[in-house]
């Protein structure tokens, strides 16, 4: 090859690898800049898939709802049933319209005329022989023996349905057709909202108790209802006879054992609670997010235990003073303070 070829091919070599530079060149800082605007993207929207994660969302209310009272009426003497039945209670004595977990709540007073909501007897409130549950959220800071009635359909003089009250810090579940009180008894005293669900599954012959989205404990149905619970009583709500006020919110009946994962996510929605229908009335909140109780005075800590022994002593009260006498209670539990309603 002369030495004229080799200087032209010399030169062309080097204008390819000039050109193949060039080329490299541009394909890296287009990647470097794909890089960078990919980053930038997803810094500006992993703030908002974050914050849309942390917020919870209501969930749509379950099956077989059938009496479903938010509370949230800030005004007036009725508290509406969003279920879609007509089991409005009427309020009456010594109750007031408090912040609640999921918008208003009523808090229930003791006193002379102690407050309590009362709704006349509907077939949509009997359980029968069926399967059924009880939640919703309540806030009892007392600790005493004081009964508070969370709610109430049982026959006055055959005891005969279904209640739940709360007394000594803990919730309890009336046996129908008597007046004991079998345990367990799930811990539920706090100044804070705790959400409570017993699930009565009379199929499986088994009641679940449930406190903030957690089974606490488990007992044979039949242990609290046999046989047919229906009853010509009103249904009765927050009645507090024993001198010790507490609040309730989103108060639900259903005729049906619902799911752990069902009573869990009502529990996860927090404030969002359940779904409500768009003609349901916004409350006016009121400022605190917690009800009105006297200042506590913690005179034990408490650490609830996943089940009891069945076989503890059961406890006899007189049941509920609907008619507005006061029962004389006769109490055989010892060395806890006896249940003794007080003179409402």
């Amino acid at each position: 090859m002369t030495k004229v070829a080799r200087a032209r091919l010399d030169r062309a070599s080097k204008g390819w690898a000039k050109r193949v530079l060039r080329i490299g060149a541009v394909f890296a800082c287009a990647l470097a800049c794909g890089r960078a605007m990919a980053q930038d993207a997803s810094a500006n929207v992993r703030p908002r898939e974050e914050a849309a994660a942390t917020t919870a969302s209501c969930v749509p209310p379950p099956a077989d709802l059938v009496a479903w009272w938010p509370f949230d009426e800030s005004t007036g003497t009725t508290a509406q049933d969003l279920a879609g039945f007509p089991n409005n209670l009427s309020l009456t004595g010594n109750s007031v319209a408090v912040a609640g977990m999921v918008a208003g709540a009523r808090q229930f007073n003791a006193g002379t005329s102690p407050g309590h909501g009362v709704t006349p007897p509907q077939a949509d409130l009997d359980v029968g022989t069926g399967n059924f549950t009880i939640e919703g959220w309540v806030s009892r800071w007392d600790t005493s023996s004081s009964i508070g009635y969370v709610i109430n359909k049982r026959d006055a003089s055959t005891q005969v349905g279904y209640a739940l009250l709360l007394a000594n810090g803990l919730l309890y579940i009336m046996k129908s057709g008597t007046n004991s009180l079998p345990p367990p008894h799930p811990w539920i005293a706090s100044t804070q909202w705790k959400h409570f669900a017993v699930v009565v599954d009379r199929t499986a012959n088994v009641a679940r108790l449930y406190v903030d989205g957690q089974q606490v404990s488990t007992a044979s149905a039949t242990t609290w209802y046999s046989g047919n619970l229906n009853n010509a009583a009103p249904l009765m709500v927050g009645e507090a006879p024993g001198g010790a006020a507490f609040a309730l919110d989103e108060l639900s009946l259903y005729k049906r054992a619902l799911s752990q994962s069902e009573i869990a996510a009502i529990y996860q929605a927090g404030s969002a609670g359940k779904c409500k229908p768009a003609s349901a009335a916004s409350p006016t909140p009121t400022p605190s997010n917690t009800p009105n109780p006297p200042t506590p005075t913690p005179t034990r800590t408490y650490t609830p235990k996943p089940t009891l022994a069945a076989t503890a002593t059961q406890i006899s009260i007189p049941s509920p003073p609907l008619d507005g006498n006061t029962p004389t209670a006769t109490a055989t539990k010892t060395p806890k303070t006896p249940f003794r309603p007080r003179q409402p």
